[in-house]
């Protein structure tokens, strides 16, 4: 790996015999007052002045491993002697301090045989904390379940049956033989 790499963060990469793929992963400060979509916005930007009839193919923000992330596929040909047609693979992965970039490209021409490789490699980076969300709800726990032994058990029995039957989970008929069921243990 250069140095200049190194220097701008990259922690990884890889590169085929033929020259035709490669993949690097960076880590760098979280840059603040933007978001990771706006920052992928800026990537295309910044791809587009490398590539002649530079097309973003698809820009979809999920989560990887539990973190929010924005993922797109970029094509078009370089501006160099080669002019070859090359397709880029791009995952932004936000941490609560730091952001992970990975970056794969190849030749467009042989993407396919990439492609599965570059979609599953973003989610073997590890290392990066969680972003704190005020708006994330507290962890609330479900009441505990009903004793048969307790007063309210069989009417809240009948009320679950009942919605069941509303919802139309379940058959007039099979909601009968259900509550005859439970009203013969009385």
């Amino acid at each position: 790996m250069k140095d200049s790499d190194k220097a701008s963060g990259v922690v990884s990469f890889a590169q085929s015999d033929d020259r035709r793929a490669a993949y690097k992963v960076r880590s760098s400060p979280k840059p603040e007052k933007i978001s990771i979509k706006e920052l992928a916005l800026r990537f295309t930007e910044n791809q587009s002045k490398l590539l002649n009839d530079y097309r973003v193919v698809t820009l979809n923000e999920s989560t990887i491993n539990g973190l929010k992330s924005v993922t797109y596929e970029a094509s078009g040909q370089i501006k160099s002697a080669s002019g070859k047609n090359w397709t880029y693979m791009t995952a932004i992965i936000e941490g609560s301090t730091e952001i992970a970039v990975f970056e794969g490209w190849a030749e467009t021409a042989n993407i396919e045989q990439y492609r599965s490789t570059f979609a599953a490699l973003p989610a073997t980076i590890g290392g990066l904390t969680p972003v704190a969300s005020p708006s994330t709800p507290l962890a609330v726990q479900p009441p505990p379940p009903l004793q048969p032994d307790a007063p309210d058990f069989v009417a809240e029995k009948l009320r679950r049956l009942q919605q069941m039957l509303k919802e139309g989970l379940i058959t007039p008929d099979d909601f009968e033989a259900k509550k005859r069921e439970i009203l013969k243990d009385l």
